[in-house]
């Protein structure tokens, strides 16, 4: 761990992290436009270009909204091929933020943190979160946590009960130059809310999301369930979308359940069903199947039983990206009845 940027100055330090000092030269270069990749988790990547002037303002509108001001302390362990990594980064400089620095892993090296830092700001994926709880590290080094890359199972939450700070979860995506809108996990649970600036249209093919600060116009294909104009829960991609039998499921719903009775990996996907048109299908790894199979589903889905599970993909592994964030693939190695 190195401190490589203090109070937006950037230390000699960086050297030693080559893609970071890459991204900061590019910076303090004054270029006018930077280049984003999107993570592919859900489809192919793609290139964007966003200008200088777009992504200072979405840095200030962050910095203003978490009240990250000029000294905040930030830890830094996202990889810089994504605009999560890069934002984080901008905003050091463009806020003055002191940041250290650690490779991207799962896995926390022992002793953590022997210089007892205190950070005001950690931003990383609910999957990395985890590892650092099973880690049995002490979340209250952080006064405040931003999540993002992937929705917080509710037993992350539960794990958090004895945090002292602030988490929160993050909605946006590279096409949004990061977060247009978050919403509270610790202390007290809220729905997503829109930043201002960030109007949002829904249609059929997804959403439109028309952002005044950043000067962004974008039409995702989320599906999005509005609690009045500017609060909303995330119900998942229309791409995802399960019909069976005529009804529409989303994946992410189906997770949100199962998700309260392990801790195991999973995801939720379609297959296809002679009599269903497409069945919902739960794709787990082949070295969990006995505890999944002790798992009574009919009990679990009681409440939603077009939602439990007809089918279930047994894989090897389950692919994830830099972020800890599993990579959907929709090729399974095997197939057995519904458990």
């Amino acid at each position: 761990m190195e401190l490589i940027i203090r109070n937006g100055n950037v230390l000699d330090a960086v050297e030693h992290f080559p893609e970071i000092k890459l991204w900061v030269d590019d910076w303090l270069s004054n270029k006018s436009n930077f280049q984003f990749e999107t993570s592919g988790t859900s489809g192919v990547r793609k290139q964007l270009i966003f200008s200088r002037t777009q992504l200072i303002a979405s840095a200030k509108r962050t910095c203003d909204f978490f009240h990250l001001g000029s000294g905040t302390k930030v830890l830094h362990r996202l990889p810089m091929q994504f605009v999560a990594g890069k934002m984080n980064i901008v905003r050091a400089l463009v806020a003055g933020h002191s940041v250290w620095v650690e490779q991207p892993s799962m896995h926390f090296n022992l002793p953590w943190n022997p210089e007892n830092i205190q950070w005001d700001w950690w931003t990383t994926t609910p999957a990395m979160l985890a590892a650092f709880l099973e880690a049995k590290l002490d979340p209250n080094v952080f006064q405040k946590i931003l999540l993002g890359g992937g929705k917080v199972p509710t037993q992350l939450r539960n794990q958090l009960i004895n945090f002292n700070g602030h988490c929160f979860e993050s909605y946006g995506a590279t096409e949004t130059l990061t977060h247009i809108a978050v919403r509270s996990i610790m202390p007290i649970p809220s729905h997503f809310r829109l930043f201002d600036g960030v109007s949002v249209m829904e249609h059929q093919d997804g959403i439109e999301i028309h952002d005044n600060v950043t000067k962004i116009q974008v039409s995702l294909n989320d599906a999005l369930h509005f609690y009045g104009e500017n609060e909303f829960e995330v119900l998942g991609r229309l791409d995802d979308v399960i019909n069976s039998g005529g009804l529409k499921i989303h994946p992410l719903l189906v997770e949100e359940v199962l998700a309260h009775w392990t801790s195991l990996p999973f995801y939720i996907t379609q297959s296809p069903d002679n009599k269903w048109g497409k069945a919902v299908t739960l794709v787990v790894l082949k070295s969990d199947i006995l505890e999944w199979k002790s798992l009574n589903l009919k009990i679990i889905f009681e409440n939603h039983p077009n939602w439990r599970p007809r089918k279930i993909v047994l894989v090897q592994k389950m692919d994830r990206n830099e972020n800890g964030k599993i990579v959907r693939k929709y090729n399974p190695e095997g197939m057995v009845d519904s458990i």
